[in-house]
């Protein structure tokens, strides 16, 4: 009976009325409840975010909140880039998603590779792992600064299609298409 209307349900039927029938059928009513609400309040769209260059979670807050004015019922997931050091800093840690060679303001830094390639794949890692429960379709990177360059090399270079990608005040580094 369970498996009949969550398949209603995802077929865009309404639930009202068969919490009645699963009861009388002698399934445990808060069972039953707790099912329903889960399965209706199901988010459809994923938002992974991703912070900029010394940012973490808490930098990222605002948006998520102005966000959810919009779409309060879907998922939101920031993750924090790694503490690691700055070569252009003198070696200080900072929130990166991967080390900065140059400062230069005329043309594009040079950039960790390695590191670059590391953050790609864990973030790719972690939208194949969301992807289980949302489709990719659904699934939305954005990202701040460095986050946004991460967000576009990332999905550009997925194997699969997403939903889409917001940059903020991002580029496509040169490195996206150089390290398949």
């Amino acid at each position: 009976m369970l498996v009949s209307l969550w398949k209603k349900v995802r077929n865009g039927h309404s639930t009202y009325g068969y919490e009645k029938d699963l009861y009388r059928n002698n399934h445990n009513y808060n069972f039953v409840i707790n099912f329903l609400y889960s399965i209706n309040m199901e988010p459809k769209r994923l938002f992974i975010i991703l912070p900029g260059f010394t940012m973490d979670t808490k930098g990222m807050e605002p948006l998520v909140t102005k966000l959810k004015e919009y779409y309060p019922k879907e998922k939101y997931i920031i993750i924090n880039p790694p503490i690691r050091k700055i070569t252009i800093y003198k070696q200080e840690k900072y929130r990166a998603w991967y080390d900065y060679y140059t400062n230069y303001c005329d043309k594009e830094d040079c950039i960790n590779n390695e590191q670059l390639l590391q953050s790609r794949k864990r973030i790719q890692e972690r939208i194949l792992e969301e992807s289980k429960y949302i489709d990719l379709k659904h699934i939305y990177l954005i990202g701040y600064s460095q986050g946004a360059c991460m967000a576009l090399d990332v999905g550009l270079t997925l194997s699969k299609q997403i939903g889409g990608i917001i940059s903020i005040k991002g580029h496509v580094s040169k490195k996206t298409f150089e390290y398949p």
